[in-house]
């Protein structure tokens, strides 16, 4: 996996009115799909039919300063291995890190031998980095060669 920190601009977040409609109708069809009495077998088969469509997940890590990690794994990889790529990119002075999803919930490392598709990190999420330790003020959450590479 090669690390490189690639600086986005701004407008790339701005959605344009196609992806805005897209993202209505797709919303539309999960509410009236929701609203259907199916079982619990039927939303299953239909779950796992529609992750049979992806290979590859998307992975950013938000951390507090507003930087973004990125990394692309396979589906059936384990978190254990976004936990160890997430590892060797931050600063060697914080000692240990939780994940969370961007609902609040935690992904301990418990949850390591889980793959991303059983954790439903697919095809792409972006998980938010609390440090279990403060850094001082000004400090970078990424290692330094890291930091240099993208500059």
């Amino acid at each position: 996996k090669t690390k490189i920190m690639v600086q986005l601009p701004d407008d790339f977040y701005a959605l344009t009115a196609e992806e805005i409609k897209r993202e209505h109708k797709k919303r539309a069809e999960n509410l009236e799909s929701s609203m259907q009495l199916r079982t619990k077998a039927m939303r299953e088969k239909e779950e796992q039919r529609e992750i049979r469509k992806y290979r590859y997940s998307l992975i950013r890590v938000r951390f507090p300063d507003g930087c973004f990690l990125q990394g692309t794994f396979g589906v059936f990889e384990k978190l254990g291995v976004v936990r160890n790529f997430v590892r060797e990119c931050i600063s060697d002075s914080i000692e240990g890190f939780n994940l969370t999803t961007a609902l609040g919930v935690q992904l301990p490392e418990t949850e390591d031998e889980k793959t991303l598709v059983e954790l439903k990190l697919v095809p792409a999420v972006i998980l938010t980095f609390v440090p279990a330790n403060a850094l001082p003020n000004g400090q970078p959450f990424l290692n330094h060669d890291l930091l240099q590479q993208a500059a």
